[in-house]
């Protein structure tokens, strides 16, 4: 589904390291998008301390979208989807993440306070 996903509009791509693989790097990167797919360890082949220091600046981008649908999960119970109908669970994901913005922006208005 990862190469269905993307319309070739992309400037950059950031995924988890269960998408890495080289002939997906290639692609993006001879597409001129920007490839932030983390760096997988073979057996007997560990990372380098280069891929490890990659995947640190990789992980800070991708914690800033990932905290969001980890609040929807642990906080809202959103860990799959309820119906067979597309249209309620569209709903009910847009409803969670209207959710999340207003606790988002009470806590801020709490901070500026």
């Amino acid at each position: 589904m990862f190469d269905s996903v993307l319309q070739g509009k992309e400037k950059s791509v950031y995924a988890d390291k269960g998408y890495a693989n080289k002939k997906r790097k290639t692609t993006l990167e001879s597409k001129g998008i920007f490839c932030g797919i983390l760096e997988k360890s073979y057996r007997n082949r560990p990372l380098t301390k280069a891929q490890i220091g990659k995947n640190k600046q990789l992980s800070k981008i991708r914690n800033i979208v990932e905290r969001t649908f980890s609040f929807m999960k642990h906080v809202l119970g959103y860990d799959r989807c309820r119906y067979y109908d597309i249209r309620r669970n569209r709903f009910e994901f847009t409803l969670n993440a209207t959710v999340y913005n207003i606790r988002k922006l009470l806590t801020y208005s709490n901070a500026i306070s």
